[in-house]
Protein backbone atom coordinates (compact mmCIF):
# COMPACT_ATOMS: atom_id res chain seq x y z
CA UNK A 1 0.00 0.00 0.00
CA UNK A 2 2.94 2.38 0.52
CA UNK A 3 4.74 1.83 -2.82
CA UNK A 4 1.93 0.74 -5.14
CA UNK A 5 4.01 -2.29 -6.10
CA UNK A 6 4.09 -5.91 -5.01
CA UNK A 7 6.74 -6.74 -2.44
CA UNK A 8 9.58 -8.52 -4.30
CA UNK A 9 10.04 -11.17 -1.62
CA UNK A 10 6.30 -11.89 -1.58
CA UNK A 11 6.35 -12.23 -5.37
CA UNK A 12 9.14 -14.82 -5.20
CA UNK A 13 7.29 -16.76 -2.49
CA UNK A 14 4.11 -16.70 -4.55
CA UNK A 15 5.87 -17.97 -7.67
CA UNK A 16 7.58 -20.73 -5.69
CA UNK A 17 4.24 -21.78 -4.20
CA UNK A 18 2.48 -21.73 -7.59
CA UNK A 19 5.26 -23.81 -9.17
CA UNK A 20 4.98 -26.39 -6.39
CA UNK A 21 1.19 -26.52 -6.60
CA UNK A 22 1.34 -27.01 -10.36
CA UNK A 23 3.81 -29.86 -9.91
CA UNK A 24 1.41 -31.53 -7.47
CA UNK A 25 -1.51 -31.03 -9.87
CA UNK A 26 0.53 -32.45 -12.75
CA UNK A 27 1.37 -35.45 -10.58
CA UNK A 28 -2.34 -36.13 -10.23
CA UNK A 29 -2.80 -35.62 -13.99
CA UNK A 30 -5.17 -32.70 -13.47
CA UNK A 31 -6.20 -31.43 -16.89
CA UNK A 32 -7.72 -28.09 -15.93
CA UNK A 33 -6.40 -25.48 -13.51
CA UNK A 34 -7.85 -22.09 -12.64
CA UNK A 35 -5.52 -19.58 -11.02
CA UNK A 36 -7.06 -16.34 -9.75
CA UNK A 37 -5.56 -13.24 -8.15
CA UNK A 38 -7.38 -10.80 -5.91
CA UNK A 39 -6.85 -7.38 -4.34
CA UNK A 40 -3.05 -7.15 -4.15
CA UNK A 41 -2.46 -8.01 -7.80
CA UNK A 42 -5.58 -6.13 -8.85
CA UNK A 43 -4.33 -2.85 -7.33
CA UNK A 44 -0.57 -3.17 -7.86
CA UNK A 45 1.13 -1.13 -10.56
CA UNK A 46 3.15 -4.21 -11.47
CA UNK A 47 0.27 -6.69 -11.31
CA UNK A 48 0.48 -7.35 -15.06
CA UNK A 49 4.22 -7.99 -14.74
CA UNK A 50 3.47 -10.61 -12.08
CA UNK A 51 0.96 -12.26 -14.42
CA UNK A 52 3.53 -12.36 -17.23
CA UNK A 53 6.15 -13.96 -15.00
CA UNK A 54 3.74 -16.68 -13.87
CA UNK A 55 2.81 -17.37 -17.49
CA UNK A 56 6.44 -17.46 -18.69
CA UNK A 57 7.95 -19.37 -15.78
CA UNK A 58 5.12 -21.73 -14.79
CA UNK A 59 2.79 -21.73 -17.80
CA UNK A 60 -0.19 -20.73 -15.70
CA UNK A 61 -2.71 -18.08 -16.73
CA UNK A 62 -3.55 -15.80 -13.80
CA UNK A 63 -7.05 -14.33 -13.91
CA UNK A 64 -7.47 -11.12 -11.92
CA UNK A 65 -10.99 -10.95 -10.49
CA UNK A 66 -12.93 -7.96 -9.18
CA UNK A 67 -13.85 -7.38 -5.56
CA UNK A 68 -17.45 -8.23 -6.35
CA UNK A 69 -16.46 -11.54 -7.98
CA UNK A 70 -14.31 -12.27 -4.94
CA UNK A 71 -17.29 -11.61 -2.66
CA UNK A 72 -19.63 -13.85 -4.64
CA UNK A 73 -17.12 -16.72 -4.57
CA UNK A 74 -16.82 -16.37 -0.77
CA UNK A 75 -20.61 -16.39 -0.42
CA UNK A 76 -20.90 -19.41 -2.70
CA UNK A 77 -18.55 -21.29 -0.38
CA UNK A 78 -20.46 -20.23 2.75
CA UNK A 79 -23.86 -21.06 1.27
CA UNK A 80 -22.70 -24.62 0.57
CA UNK A 81 -21.35 -25.06 4.11
CA UNK A 82 -24.18 -23.54 6.18
CA UNK A 83 -27.96 -23.55 6.20
CA UNK A 84 -28.87 -19.92 5.51
CA UNK A 85 -32.59 -20.31 4.77
CA UNK A 86 -34.72 -17.97 6.89
CA UNK A 87 -31.72 -15.97 8.08
CA UNK A 88 -30.35 -12.57 7.25
CA UNK A 89 -26.60 -13.11 7.12
CA UNK A 90 -23.44 -11.06 6.84
CA UNK A 91 -20.38 -12.80 5.42
CA UNK A 92 -17.00 -11.13 5.95
CA UNK A 93 -14.13 -12.42 3.81
CA UNK A 94 -10.85 -10.97 5.10
CA UNK A 95 -7.90 -11.07 2.71
CA UNK A 96 -4.52 -9.39 2.62
CA UNK A 97 -5.54 -6.25 0.77
CA UNK A 98 -9.30 -6.06 1.19
CA UNK A 99 -12.31 -7.32 3.09
CA UNK A 100 -15.50 -8.13 1.23
CA UNK A 101 -18.78 -7.96 3.13
CA UNK A 102 -21.78 -9.77 1.68
CA UNK A 103 -25.29 -9.23 3.04
CA UNK A 104 -27.81 -11.89 2.17
CA UNK A 105 -31.39 -12.94 2.85
CA UNK A 106 -31.30 -16.71 2.85
CA UNK A 107 -29.31 -17.68 -0.25
CA UNK A 108 -30.02 -14.40 -2.06
CA UNK A 109 -27.25 -11.79 -2.06
CA UNK A 110 -28.74 -8.39 -1.27
CA UNK A 111 -25.58 -6.25 -1.16
CA UNK A 112 -21.83 -6.53 -1.67
CA UNK A 113 -19.45 -4.06 -0.01
CA UNK A 114 -15.75 -4.07 -0.90
CA UNK A 115 -13.49 -2.36 1.64
CA UNK A 116 -9.71 -1.72 1.83
CA UNK A 117 -9.56 -3.45 5.21
CA UNK A 118 -7.08 -6.20 4.39
CA UNK A 119 -4.89 -7.72 7.10
CA UNK A 120 -1.60 -7.00 5.31
CA UNK A 121 -2.68 -3.49 4.27
CA UNK A 122 -3.60 -2.56 7.86
CA UNK A 123 -0.32 -3.99 9.15
CA UNK A 124 1.62 -1.82 6.69
CA UNK A 125 -0.42 1.24 7.64
CA UNK A 126 -0.55 0.97 11.44
CA UNK A 127 2.05 -1.46 12.83
CA UNK A 128 5.46 -0.19 13.97
CA UNK A 129 8.83 -1.56 12.89
CA UNK A 130 8.49 -4.43 15.40
CA UNK A 131 5.05 -5.36 14.09
CA UNK A 132 3.22 -4.00 17.13
CA UNK A 133 -0.09 -2.15 16.92
CA UNK A 134 -0.56 -0.91 20.47
CA UNK A 135 0.55 2.70 19.88
CA UNK A 136 -1.73 3.08 16.84
CA UNK A 137 -4.52 0.72 17.86
CA UNK A 138 -7.19 3.34 18.58
CA UNK A 139 -6.26 5.21 15.41
CA UNK A 140 -6.61 1.99 13.40
CA UNK A 141 -9.99 1.16 14.94
CA UNK A 142 -11.28 4.67 14.18
CA UNK A 143 -10.12 4.35 10.55
CA UNK A 144 -11.79 0.95 10.21
CA UNK A 145 -15.04 2.32 11.65
CA UNK A 146 -15.03 5.24 9.21
CA UNK A 147 -14.40 2.96 6.22
CA UNK A 148 -17.13 0.53 7.27
CA UNK A 149 -19.68 3.31 7.72
CA UNK A 150 -18.74 4.93 4.42
CA UNK A 151 -18.80 1.74 2.37
CA UNK A 152 -21.86 0.07 3.91
CA UNK A 153 -24.12 3.13 4.28
CA UNK A 154 -26.42 1.96 1.46
CA UNK A 155 -27.02 -1.43 3.08
CA UNK A 156 -30.46 -1.79 4.66
CA UNK A 157 -30.33 -5.41 5.79
CA UNK A 158 -29.82 -6.08 9.52
CA UNK A 159 -28.01 -9.45 9.79
CA UNK A 160 -28.85 -12.04 12.43
CA UNK A 161 -25.49 -13.77 12.14
CA UNK A 162 -21.94 -12.98 10.98
CA UNK A 163 -19.94 -15.71 9.24
CA UNK A 164 -16.22 -15.18 8.75
CA UNK A 165 -14.23 -16.52 5.79
CA UNK A 166 -10.48 -16.54 5.25
CA UNK A 167 -7.24 -17.23 7.07
CA UNK A 168 -7.65 -14.42 9.61
CA UNK A 169 -10.82 -16.03 10.96
CA UNK A 170 -9.24 -19.48 10.92
CA UNK A 171 -6.26 -18.22 12.92
CA UNK A 172 -8.59 -16.46 15.39
CA UNK A 173 -10.59 -19.66 15.84
CA UNK A 174 -7.40 -21.65 16.40
CA UNK A 175 -6.20 -19.27 19.11
CA UNK A 176 -9.51 -19.14 20.94
CA UNK A 177 -9.96 -22.91 20.65
CA UNK A 178 -6.51 -23.39 22.20
CA UNK A 179 -7.53 -21.10 25.06
CA UNK A 180 -10.61 -23.26 25.61
CA UNK A 181 -8.49 -26.42 25.56
CA UNK A 182 -10.03 -27.48 22.24
CA UNK A 183 -6.94 -27.42 20.03
CA UNK A 184 -7.22 -29.63 16.98
CA UNK A 185 -11.02 -29.53 16.72
CA UNK A 186 -12.68 -28.74 13.35
CA UNK A 187 -12.98 -25.04 12.54
CA UNK A 188 -15.95 -24.92 10.17
CA UNK A 189 -18.89 -23.50 12.08
CA UNK A 190 -16.72 -22.67 15.12
CA UNK A 191 -18.64 -20.09 17.18
CA UNK A 192 -16.94 -17.15 18.88
CA UNK A 193 -18.43 -14.74 21.38
CA UNK A 194 -17.94 -10.98 21.14
CA UNK A 195 -16.19 -11.07 24.54
CA UNK A 196 -13.69 -13.70 23.35
CA UNK A 197 -12.82 -11.70 20.24
CA UNK A 198 -12.42 -8.50 22.27
CA UNK A 199 -10.17 -10.23 24.80
CA UNK A 200 -8.01 -11.79 22.08
CA UNK A 201 -7.65 -8.46 20.26
CA UNK A 202 -6.53 -6.84 23.53
CA UNK A 203 -3.86 -9.54 23.99
CA UNK A 204 -2.60 -9.43 20.42
CA UNK A 205 -2.31 -5.64 20.19
CA UNK A 206 0.37 -5.69 22.89
CA UNK A 207 2.42 -8.46 21.29
CA UNK A 208 5.07 -8.24 18.60
CA UNK A 209 4.82 -10.27 15.41
CA UNK A 210 7.74 -12.39 16.63
CA UNK A 211 5.98 -13.21 19.89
Amino acid sequence: SSTGKLDPEAVERAITALRRLKQIADGYQVNELRCIATCAVREADDGEEFRRRVKQEIELDVEIISGEQEAHLAFCSVSRAFQLEGKETAVADIGGGSTEIILASGNIVEAVCTTPLGAVRLTEMFADAQGQFDANYEKMVAWIDRELKRRTKQAILQPHVLIGSGGTFTALADMIAAGRGQAGSPRRGFELTRAEVSHMADRLRKMSAKA
